[in-house]
């Protein structure tokens, strides 16, 4: 058993032995240390050492034979004061692996390193070097392989993130430039530029990357470890370097000719055209048109669209386009209401108000709307019901897609 404390700056240990605690010993100097015992009974502390008033680096030792060693240096020369609280972790074939958030006043990043063949390893980063870590924490199975996770602070919020990685391979940088606006990520994680546009992977696996251009962008390939226009695949068995390129989409001036009885607008949100909107020319490499019509009108056609579906029109222009969108004054149609003297019929929207004192009303009503009769009995009279384009008790319920007649009866 071992216990470690800190003692004022001087970090300090005890073991246990057959039930009694023998003289502690000095780790170093520093502070929040962590340790660790592998199943070689060696025990291993990190912990930030302050090397200055602006300036704390992480340390390791270990503890062989009941001495503890001079202890080693893991984190960059650049550290600064904001260096956060490593931690180590052991298995029982007394392979060991560190962890911390390195800072040097700029940005902030996980970083690991491994005790191999009697020395610390370089150390590895494992977070988005554009994002902030505040916090990790590692674990290490008896194979070997180490499983990593810490938080990272990003415009968009906290996120958890975890990478697991095995002493048995060895780690490969993979590098992504861009040429053109675009977004490269890649899968399994790491790559996510132009945030982050490189990554270490283990060796002989395999990362596939995927290309998403911005808006007026288009992908046009890759180039370097991988050079195809289709999807890029790259095996991890060295350092490798891939460029994905975007070019830009060529634009054309569009022209919609303005209509006073209903708007066009675009998505790009370039073109809103009609009535005293009169934004009516843009250019678009491609681009969504949507004709609305004022009310009393109705839709017709396209003129000049390549690709219409109904009011929207797709356009992918190669050269000067000019666009229109025809419109038409809806026609009314009549309706007519025919009754006794007994009640009286009003109609939803307005428009139709048949008193008791008349047996026949009419009135036009534009096409498509939908008209909801509603039938009044004088006092001491009831509905009897409709005839006509309605029929029975219920509300009658008329679309005017051509002239109807309907019947009210009292009793």
């Amino acid at each position: 058993m071992m216990a470690t404390w800190a003692d004022k700056k001087e970090l300090m240990s005890a073991t246990q032995i057959n039930g009694s605690w023998q003289k502690p010993q000095t780790i170093g100097y520093g502070a929040s240390q962590s340790v660790a015992i592998g199943g070689d009974d060696v025990a291993t502390a990190v912990w930030l050492q302050q090397v200055s008033v602006n300036q704390r680096q992480v340390a390791a030792s270990r503890y062989i034979g009941g001495i503890w060693g001079n202890p080693k240096i893991l984190s960059s020369p650049s550290d600064s004061e904001f260096t956060r609280p490593p931690r180590v972790a052991a298995n029982i074939k007394g392979e060991v692996i560190a962890i911390w958030i390195s800072d040097n006043g700029k940005q902030s990043v996980a970083q690991s390193s491994r005790f191999t063949s009697g020395q610390w390893t370089q150390p590895v980063t494992l977070s988005n070097e554009s994002s902030e870590a505040t916090s990790t924490d590692i674990v290490l199975d008896d194979e070997g392989d180490a499983t990593a996770v810490w938080s990272e602070s990003r415009p968009s919020g906290s996120f958890i993130f975890a990478r697991r990685g095995s002493s048995s391979k060895q780690l490969y940088p993979l590098v992504v430039t861009k040429e053109g606006l675009g977004t490269v990520t890649s899968s399994p994680t790491g790559i996510d530029c132009p945030q982050t546009c490189s990554m270490e992977f283990e060796e002989s696996s395999q990362i596939s990357l995927a290309a998403n251009p911005d808006d007026g962008y288009a992908f046009s390939g890759w180039e370097g470890a991988y050079s195809s226009r289709e999807s890029c695949i790259v095996t991890m068995d060295g350092e490798k370097a891939v460029i994905a390129k975007f070019i830009e989409l060529t634009k054309y001036p569009v022209s919609v000719i303005r209509s006073n009885f209903g708007v066009i607008s675009s998505e790009p949100a370039d073109i809103l055209c009609g009535g005293p909107n009169r934004q009516c020319i843009a250019s678009f490499s491609s681009a969504k048109l949507t004709a609305t019509p004022n009310a009393g009108y109705e839709f017709i056609k396209w003129v000049g669209c390549p690709s219409g579906q109904g009011s929207e029109c797709t356009i992918n222009p190669t050269s000067k386009m000019t666009i229109q969108a025809v419109f038409k004054k809806l026609p009314k149609y009549t309706l007519k209401v025919t009754k006794d003297k007994l009640g009286s019929v009003s109609s939803s929207p307005a428009g139709l108000k048949c008193p008791a004192s008349k047996k026949t009303c009419s009135v036009k009503f534009d096409k498509g709307t939908e008209v909801t009769l509603t039938p009044t009995p004088q006092p001491g009279r009831t509905f009897a019901g409709w005839t006509g384009a309605c029929s029975g008790f219920d509300p009658c319920v008329i679309q005017t897609d051509g002239n109807k007649g309907v019947g009210a009866t009292f009793q």
